[in-house]
């Protein structure tokens, strides 16, 4: 049994890997073009492959980030955990649940990325490599 579980934790880390080494492909392909596409659809088997051996990521976890990212979006300024929490009337650990789900599972929060400060609070900013430096200048920031 021991044996079983050990193959199907590496099997599950296999997975997320060859799903992260899929999405930096698709973001260096662009997913508009055919083989960044292929990518992206391939990013998103490995991490369904991933959280099924690894015991799968709720719909209520995805709902929780979801709802949390657009919490910290919404407010627009840095936020601790407390803050969202109360907003939403949800437990802090619920939403420190959300927040550490959507770091462990970027596809869940893309386009977005999370960012504390030295003090703890979140801000929520475009993630890594989603838009191109002439997107980016074209909205105003380097």
């Amino acid at each position: 049994m021991l044996a079983r579980l050990v193959t199907t934790e590496s099997g599950a880390r296999t997975n997320q890997m060859l799903a992260d080494v899929s999405r930096r492909g698709a973001e260096i392909l662009d997913t508009a073009t055919p083989a960044g596409a292929r990518l992206d659809q391939m990013r998103r088997f490995f991490v369904q492959l991933s959280d099924d051996m690894a015991g799968g990521t709720t719909a209520a976890g995805f709902s929780d980030t979801r709802t949390v990212l657009a919490a910290l979006v919404h407010a627009v300024t840095p936020r601790t955990v407390d803050q969202p929490a109360h907003a939403l009337g949800r437990p802090p650990e619920r939403v420190a649940d959300a927040l550490d789900s959507a770091e462990r599972h970027p596809d869940i929060a893309d386009p977005v990325a999370l960012r504390y400060d030295e003090t703890g609070a979140c801000t929520v900013t475009t993630r890594a490599g989603r838009l191109t430096p002439a997107q980016r200048a074209a909205l105003g920031h380097p």
